[in-house]
């Protein structure tokens, strides 16, 4: 009786991962979406006008583009309503810098992963737009 020959196939129980199929067109855009969310620490909302232009404009080239759009939409409205509340209440201005630091730099995380071909998630986030 012969062996089986050995395959590069995942056995049934591990989780195969596929890489990003996106052209590099899609991931450029995808990682400037992420990236539209940074004039958010200086303009207030503009965490999520710039995010939503850009995805709006560019949601329907790719399912990538699509995906990655609803994430950092979704990621920088979660911060808002994070961020909105601190300010009403009147929150100390190191609260709301280190807020708004964290969401520039989630967004610098993400957008650099996606432009390596990375499926990026936010690690919290509101399903606001699925």
């Amino acid at each position: 009786m012969s062996e089986p020959t050995p395959t590069n196939e995942p056995a049934p129980t591990e989780q195969r991962i596929e890489p990003s199929h996106a052209t590099k067109e899609a991931r450029t855009w995808s990682m400037l979406i992420h990236f539209a969310a940074i004039p958010g620490f200086y303009l207030p909302g503009g965490s999520v006008v710039g995010p939503m232009a850009l995805w709006f404009l560019n949601r329907n080239d790719s399912p990538s583009i699509d995906t990655q759009g609803k994430r950092a939409i979704n990621f920088q409205l979660t911060l808002l309503l994070l961020i909105v509340p601190l300010m009403v209440l009147d929150a100390p201005p190191i609260v709301l810098w280190c807020a708004k630091s964290f969401s520039v730099a989630m967004a610098v995380i993400a957008g650099v992963s996606v432009n390596r071909g990375q499926d990026y998630r936010y690690p919290w986030a509101i399903r606001f737009l699925s």
